[in-house]
C-alpha cells in the first residue's frame, strides 16, 4: 500500500514538473458590446493533444448620453453605462496540420461566464436624477478556434475566434502573448 502511494505520488510530480504552463495577456473585441477588452490567460497542456486554458477579460464599457430638448429647451437626459466582465475555462483539441512545431491549431470548446452591468443616470428639468442599475450574469458554452507561433522558445503569438452561446450570444477575436514558464 505504501509503494502505491508512493508511485502515485512521484507521478503527479513527474506529470507535474513535464507539464508546460503559458500565462500571458491579450487584447480581445466582443460584437454584442462592441468594445474592446483586455485579459489575462493561462495555457497548461495535459498532452499532445489537449490542453486546458483559464481566461478573465474586461471589456471597456460604452457610455450613451441622450438629451431630449423641445423648441431649444433641455427638459431631460440620460446616460447609460455598459460593462462585460468574461471568465473563461476552455479545452484545446491541439490539430496537427503542419510538421513543425513553431504553428499550431486548436479548437475550442469550453465554459463562459458573463457578468454584464448597466448604470442609468436620468435628469430632468421637473425633478431631480434618477439612478438604476442592473446587473446579471450568464452562463454559455464557447466554441471556436485559435492558432499560435512561437516567436522564441518561451514566447509565443495566440490568436482566437470564440462562438459563446448563452443569452448574451456573442462573437469575440482575441489575440495575444503567452510565456512558457517551463
Amino acid at each position: 500500500m505504501k509503494s502505491i502511494k508512493v508511485t502515485l505520488i512521484l507521478l503527479i510530480i513527474t506529470t507535474v514538473a513535464n507539464a508546460q504552463l503559458k500565462v500571458g495577456g491579450k487584447l480581445s473585441y466582443g460584437s454584442e458590446i462592441e468594445s474592446l477588452g483586455i485579459g489575462a490567460k493561462a495555457i497548461y497542456e495535459l498532452n499532445e493533444n489537449f490542453s486546458l486554458s483559464g481566461e478573465l477579460n474586461y471589456f471597456f464599457g460604452i457610455t450613451t448620453t441622450t438629451t431630449n430638448s423641445f423648441m431649444g429647451q433641455n427638459f431631460s437626459s440620460s446616460k447609460v453605462d455598459t460593462g462585460l466582465v468574461t471568465l473563461n475555462t476552455d479545452l484545446h483539441y491541439n490539430i496537427n496540420i503542419s510538421n513543425s512545431n513553431d504553428l499550431r491549431f486548436y479548437g475550442i470548446g469550453g465554459l463562459n461566464f458573463s457578468f454584464y452591468g448597466t448604470d442609468i443616470t436620468a435628469h430632468n428639468s421637473i425633478t431631480s436624477s434618477t439612478n438604476a442599475d442592473n446587473n446579471e450574469t450568464f452562463i454559455g458554452l464557447n466554441l471556436g478556434f485559435g492558432g499560435g507561433f512561437s516567436i522564441t522558445d518561451k514566447l509565443d503569438l495566440i490568436s482566437e475566434l470564440k462562438y459563446i452561446i448563452s443569452e448574451l450570444n456573442q462573437i469575440v477575436f482575441s489575440a495575444g502573448v503567452v510565456y512558457n514558464l517551463n
